[in-house]
C-alpha cells in the first residue's frame, strides 16, 4: 500500500508515517498491526505545485449558472500543475499507473520542493506584508503595480543565488512564476497568502537570508515585522546577522516614516 500526503511541509511522507505509528502505539494497536504498517505501507513524500483560488465574488453566480449547480467551494485553477511523488518509479507505477505530464515519480524530489518553496512560496510570503501595507489586494495587481512589480523582480535576483538550485533552471522557473502571478483569471488575495505569516516567513524566507547584498529581503523582513508586530528576534538566525539586522531596522524606520511607497522609491 502506498500513502501519498500532499501537505506542503518537508518530508511529509516520513512525518505522516511517524504520526500514524505514534497513534497506533497510543491506542494500543496490536504489535502485528504496527509491524504490518512498517513492512507493507509506504508513506511517500510528495509536492503539489498549482495556484488555486476562489473566483472573484462578482463572478461566482455566473460560474454556477454555467455549471448548472450551486457550489460554495468553487475554485479556479491555473493551467500549470505539478505533482511530484518521491518513490521508486517502477514500484509506484505498478500500483498507480497514471500517465500525465503533470505527475512525476522520482527517487528524490528535493529539487522540485526547493524550487517551489524558494521561488514561489518564499516570494509570496516575502511580498505579502508590503502589498497589504500598500493596499494592493491581489498578486495579479502587484505584478502591474508601478513599484511592487519591480520589487518582486529584484526579489528573485536576490533569492536565486541564495539557493542551491542550478542558476539557469532557477531563472527559467522564476520567469514562469512571474507569468503565473500575472494570470488574469486568478484572484489570489494577499490577505489569504499572509495567513500564518510568521511561521511561513521563518520556514520559507529566513533560510535565504545571508545579509550580503540583500536590500529587498531586508525590506521584506522590515515589512513583515511591522505587519505581524513580531520582534526582531523572531527572525531566528537572520536576527544574528549584523548587516541584515541593521538594514532591516533602517527599513522599518523608513516604512514607519514614509510608508511603503516611500520605501519602495528608495529601494
Amino acid at each position: 500500500m502506498f500513502v501519498v500526503p500532499t501537505e506542503l511541509v518537508p518530508d511529509n511522507g516520513p512525518r505522516l508515517a511517524a504520526m500514524v505509528d505514534e497513534l497506533a502505539g497510543r491506542h494500543d494497536r496490536p504489535r502485528d498491526f504496527r509491524a504490518w504498517l512498517k513492512a507493507r505501507v509506504r508513506f511517500c513524500s510528495s509536492l503539489v505545485d498549482r495556484i488555486v483560488t476562489a473566483p472573484p465574488p462578482d463572478q461566482h453566480s455566473a460560474l454556477e449558472a454555467q455549471l448548472g449547480y450551486r457550489d460554495a467551494l468553487l475554485t479556479v485553477a491555473e493551467p500549470y500543475s505539478l505533482w511530484a511523488i518521491e518513490a521508486d518509479p517502477a514500484e509506484l507505477r505498478a500500483v498507480f499507473p497514471i500517465e500525465s505530464a503533470s505527475v512525476l515519480f522520482a527517487p528524490d524530489i528535493t529539487f522540485y520542493r526547493e524550487r517551489k518553496l524558494r521561488l514561489l512560496n518564499a516570494v509570496h510570503t516575502a511580498t505579502a506584508p508590503l502589498a497589504l501595507l500598500a493596499g494592493v489586494r491581489t498578486v495579479r495587481e502587484a505584478t502591474v503595480h508601478p513599484m511592487l512589480a519591480g520589487f518582486i523582480k529584484q526579489l528573485f535576483k536576490e533569492i536565486i543565488p541564495a539557493t542551491d538550485l542550478p542558476a539557469d533552471d532557477a531563472r527559467a522557473f522564476a520567469d514562469q512564476v512571474l507569468e503565473r502571478f500575472a494570470n488574469p483569471w486568478l484572484d489570489h488575495e494577499w490577505r489569504i497568502i499572509a495567513t500564518n505569516q510568521e511561521e511561513k516567513f521563518r520556514i520559507r524566507v529566513v533560510p535565504l537570508i545571508s545579509g550580503r547584498g540583500q536590500p529587498d529581503l531586508a525590506l521584506a523582513a522590515a515589512a513583515h515585522l511591522l505587519f505581524t508586530r513580531a520582534p526582531l528576534e523572531s527572525l531566528g538566525e537572520a536576527a544574528r546577522i549584523p548587516e541584515f539586522t541593521e538594514a532591516t531596522t533602517r527599513w522599518m524606520a523608513v516604512l514607519a516614516g514614509d510608508g511603503v511607497e516611500g520605501a519602495l522609491a528608495r529601494d
